[in-house]
């Protein structure tokens, strides 16, 4: 069974857009048979952490009710980013990091979305190094600006923890024809420069338009230059670039890298995207769960061999 805890209710200011996974610390413990790993997202008006052992995984939400969730209509569609980093040696020799899927997330023309439940491998200490156990990190979330109700869904105990928001139109998609047109006459032209007290410059230029998975981006490059001894110690100047590609319609990113001047390479890119209608059902609370209304911070715990 899950253990559910509230307490009185409080506000949080409005944070990221929902879907993304920020690691913030964790590590794995000594004892035997058990270790400690944590992960906290944000979402629009909200905030769930995760951490577990070896015996079950606690969820922590502070998703106050009324909370303010923008709502994109006009532009559904599914897909999830993946991040990795890759670090090429002065030899040559290229490092690969392991990569980082986030879960599917989906949205339809009215602008409901949800996000997908989210797994990842952790260690057991009482076991081998090698070994490893799939823990759920993200449970799923519903978020339904029409009816005025985010869910989190325990599919273990079939329970639909609901709170109430509100909805506000996003004005991205209005924007989007404007943005790409200043863009595309503007390609490759500098349009801020930005000059920091230790002598740090970074300078950034729109990069045009293009088209990614049958929608049109707008690309953007900032370079940030750093002098001798602003950046780990380096005794040259060095240069870093980053790059986004964005679509204003839909209000997502679809392509980001980061080249740093040790030259590790950070590429975070969506994956499995489609422009077409989700299945509805993905946005209705399952049949046979129990609803249960939330009104301030609430806790789940779940066994460790949830799925």
């Amino acid at each position: 069974m899950s253990r559910i805890f509230r307490t009185g209710v409080f506000s949080v200011a409005m944070l990221a857009a929902p879907g993304l996974l920020f690691p913030q610390g964790g590590g794995a413990g000594v004892a035997a048979g058990s270790f400690s790993n944590s992960m906290s997202t944000n979402g629009p008006g909200g905030s769930v952490s995760s951490s577990g052992s070896a015996t079950e995984t606690t969820f922590n939400y502070n998703y106050p009710p009324g909370a303010t969730v923008f709502a994109v209509a006009g532009a559904p569609y599914s897909g999830h980013m993946t991040s990795q980093t890759v670090r090429t040696l002065a030899n040559g020799t290229h490092l690969n990091m392991q990569a980082n899927d986030q879960p599917m997330t989906y949205r339809d023309s009215v602008g409901r979305t949800r996000t997908d439940a989210a797994m990842q491998p952790t260690p057991m200490m009482a076991q081998a190094a090698a070994s490893f156990q799939p823990r759920i990190t993200r449970l799923p979330e519903i978020s339904d600006p029409v009816a005025g109700f985010r869910y989190v869904l325990d599919d273990t105990n079939h329970i639909a923890h609901r709170i109430a928001i509100q909805a506000r139109q996003n004005q991205i998609p209005a924007q989007a024809q404007a943005r790409a047109a200043l863009a595309a006459r503007t390609s490759a032209a500098p349009v801020a420069h930005r000059a920091m007290d230790n002598g740090v410059t970074s300078t950034t230029e729109n990069l045009g338009t293009q088209s990614m998975f049958g929608i049109t981006v707008t690309g953007q490059r900032t370079t940030t230059t750093y002098p001798i001894g602003t950046w780990q110690g380096n005794d040259a100047l060095v240069t870093s670039v980053g790059e986004t590609w964005r679509s204003d319609q839909y209000g997502l990113m679809l392509l980001s890298t980061n080249t740093q001047p040790d030259g590790s390479v950070s590429t975070t890119t969506m994956k499995d995207f489609s422009s077409a209608e989700p299945d509805p059902t993905l946005f209705l609370v399952p049949a046979g769960y129990q609803i249960v209304d939330e009104t301030g911070q609430f806790t789940i715990i779940l066994p460790a061999n949830a799925k």
